[in-house]
């Protein structure tokens, strides 16, 4: 599959439209936490915030519509523990719920590089088990995302 790699916060990164191999762009590369994205020619794209050892996942269309789907961990959502990923040299705050380990995030990348698809844990039997992350629906809502619900678990 063919993807490629956008840096929201190094807009002169030698890797922006870069055709992507598995691996590759998904190291911190001691910067500060910031936001990349993998666009695939299927019409779907993943946004990373990255940091040192952990990061986000949104998975979307690249057309803006719904479905957004976000990484999240299984911990309680509180608005007030935030992380912030720089895009564009603004430090866009992201709820520690939907941050996971960097290992987790570069296993999400990776799958959609390869597939161009959100990856869903399988078992040998090619059962699908429970991973250490889900994918929460995000609500639709005014222009900060706040809708007034909570987000809705899919698999």
């Amino acid at each position: 599959m063919n993807v490629e790699l956008f840096d929201h916060q190094d807009r002169a990164n030698q890797l922006n439209a870069a055709k992507l191999a598995t691996g590759r762009p998904f190291e911190p590369q001691g910067r500060p936490p910031f936001f990349r994205e993998l666009i695939g020619e299927n019409g779907f794209k993943l946004l990373m915030g990255v940091g040192h050892d952990f990061g986000c996942v949104r998975h979307s269309s690249c057309e803006g519509d719904p479905p957004y789907l976000m990484a999240t961990t299984h911990s309680v959502f509180d608005l007030s523990d935030c992380v912030r990923f720089l895009t564009g040299n603004t430090a866009t705050p992201v709820p520690r719920h939907y941050c996971l380990l960097l290992a987790v995030v570069k296993q999400i990348a990776n799958h959609f590089v390869e597939t161009g698809e959100r990856q869903r844990q399988r078992n040998s039997d090619q059962r699908i088990i429970n991973p250490p992350y889900s994918y929460a629906l995000l609500p639709c809502g005014n222009a900060d995302g706040n809708s007034g619900s909570h987000a809705k678990f899919v698999s």
